[in-house]
């Protein structure tokens, strides 16, 4: 099944691919397609009729032959006589709108975010309800956080914007009529990330920043002190290697010949002996330390890293302190050497400068 989106040339080209991103975001058999579209009835109006908007559909799938069972959603730019956000055509409920104008009014987001949410919102109602009388009896008149909230305005849709769900009794009604449950399963992830960055944006963004980092050397641990002591679980030689990164990462990052130099292997020994498990001894320790002169170890300690940290903070948190970048560009972590603190170690001060 697929969902075209049409809009007119009002529609900025950046808002169509970043909603076209946003609805990619995860996969799934719902496809989505877009269109410019020449429609004089569409043009710059203050107000555009209702119908106009079901027609401009119609004439579309006419026009292209588009199949019975494929979504038309027409995206426009000026507000419609009734100020609705979204609607399906009573006469054809597999073609309908989205207003795509004024989110920024009513939610501090991307405007591609709740436009990509509404989209999608727009299918769950058809598969809940596929006739206009059904949803009128069917779908929650009174909000209370599912997608089948029937608002009336943008503000009343806030609610499910937020949410970013749907009750057990509108997914056993999809599942009644007959959609799959991979389709309803991909229409759900799609909206709970929409809804999940939504908030994001909303409620955190301004105001977060990464925790600072301690390393505790005597007790080979790695404590996040503003996410209420979070310890990320290493093994003390990946923690060598991170603890490395912190400490040469810079603003240009390392470059992977690096770790194939001569200081570079003294600085890994020093933090690694000091991190060592008790039954290795110097030459075994170096032997260890060397191994990452090999890329492909290097990417399995990396990996490592990123799932400990994922494992503990989620992807979005996580982020800031990850080993990150290109093969053959320079590697770094986004954590300055300012927010960490070693502790147990006399010889941090006095590891080799990089060249």
């Amino acid at each position: 099944m697929n969902t075209h989106i049409i809009h007119g040339s009002d529609i900025p080209a950046t808002l169509v691919s970043d909603t076209a991103k946003r609805l990619a975001s995860e996969p799934g058999i719902l496809k989505f397609t877009f269109h410019t579209m020449d429609d004089r009835h569409l043009e710059r109006k203050v107000e555009i009729p209702l119908q106009d908007l079901f027609d401009a559909g119609r004439r579309f799938r006419e026009a292209k032959r588009i199949p019975k069972e494929d979504f038309v959603i027409t995206l426009t730019e000026p507000a419609n006589a009734q100020n609705y956000y979204a609607s399906l055509n009573p006469a054809d409920t597999r073609t309908g709108f989205v207003h795509a104008g004024e989110w920024k009014e009513y939610i501090e987001c991307e405007p591609e975010l709740p436009i990509a949410f509404t989209i999608v919102n727009l299918l769950v109602a058809y598969h809940t309800c596929p006739t206009f009388e059904q949803m009128n009896h069917f779908l929650h008149h009174r909000p209370i956080g599912c997608a089948n909230d029937l608002c009336n305005n943008k503000r009343e849709v806030i609610f499910k914007l937020r949410t970013g769900d749907i009750c057990a009794r509108c997914v056993e009604a999809m599942q009644r009529s007959g959609w799959s449950d991979l389709g309803i399963d991909h229409a759900m992830r799609i909206m709970s990330t929409l809804s999940t960055d939504m908030r994001f944006n909303r409620y955190f963004k301004p105001v977060m920043e990464p925790s600072g980092i301690h390393v505790d050397m005597d007790e080979a641990t790695l404590i996040l002190p503003d996410y209420d002591l979070l310890n990320i679980p290493l093994q003390p030689l990946d923690l060598a290697f991170y603890v490395f990164y912190l400490r040469y990462t810079g603003e240009d990052g390392l470059y992977q010949i690096a770790f194939e130099q001569d200081w570079a292997h003294k600085a890994l020994f020093e933090i690694y002996r000091k991190l060592r498990p008790l039954s290795e001894n110097d030459r075994e320790l170096m032997i260890s330390v060397r191994t990452f002169s090999n890329l492909q170890v290097r990417e399995q300690s990396r990996s490592r890293i990123k799932r400990n940290f994922i494992s503990v903070l989620g992807p979005r948190l996580a982020k800031p302190y990850l080993i990150e970048g290109a093969r053959g560009k320079p590697t770094r972590t986004g954590i300055p050497i300012s927010k960490v603190k070693v502790v147990n170690f006399a010889y941090w001060a006095n590891l080799p400068d990089r060249p």
